[in-house]
C-alpha cells in the first residue's frame, strides 16, 4: 500500500514539475517524497522484499536528497532576503538560481520510486 502512495506522489511529482511552481513548493514536493520513500523503504525491508544492503543503499541516496534539498532550501531563504522578495513575487528573482537543482532532487527520487515499485513486484 505504502509503494502505490510513492507511485502515486511521483506521479504528481511529475505532473507538478511540468507547471510552474514557485522554488517553495517544488522543495516541499522534495520532501514530502523523501519521507515516503523513505517509509516505503523501510517497509519493503520489514516485508524481505529489499535486502539490508540494498536498503542501505537506498536510505544513502535518500539522505543525499535530503542534504540537497536542505541545501537549496538555505539558498533560497538567502536569495529571498537579500532580493526583498516572495514566493509571488513576480518575476522571481530567486526562481532560476535553484529551481534545475531542486528539479534535479526530484527526478531522482522518482527514480528511487521506480526501484522501489520494481522490488516489490519481485
Amino acid at each position: 500500500m505504502l509503494l502505490l502512495a510513492f507511485a502515486a506522489f511521483a506521479a504528481v511529482v511529475g505532473a507538478c514539475a511540468a507547471f510552474s511552481q514557485s522554488p517553495e513548493s517544488l522543495l516541499e514536493t522534495g520532501y514530502r517524497s523523501h519521507n515516503v520513500g523513505s517509509t516505503t523503504n523501510t517497509a519493503l525491508l520489514k516485508s524481505n522484499k529489499v535486502s539490508i544492503p540494498q536498503a542501505q543503499k537506498t536510505n544513502a541516496v535518500l539522505h543525499t536528497t535530503i542534504d540537497l534539498l536542505d541545501e537549496h532550501k538555505k539558498t533560497l531563504a538567502d536569495c529571498r532576503k537579500r532580493s526583498n522578495s516572495t514566493q509571488i513575487t513576480i518575476p522571481d528573482p530567486c526562481r532560476g538560481s535553484i529551481e534545475s537543482d531542486i528539479q534535479m532532487v526530484l527526478q531522482i527520487l522518482s527514480t528511487i520510486s521506480t526501484n522501489l515499485e520494481n522490488k516489490e513486484k519481485q
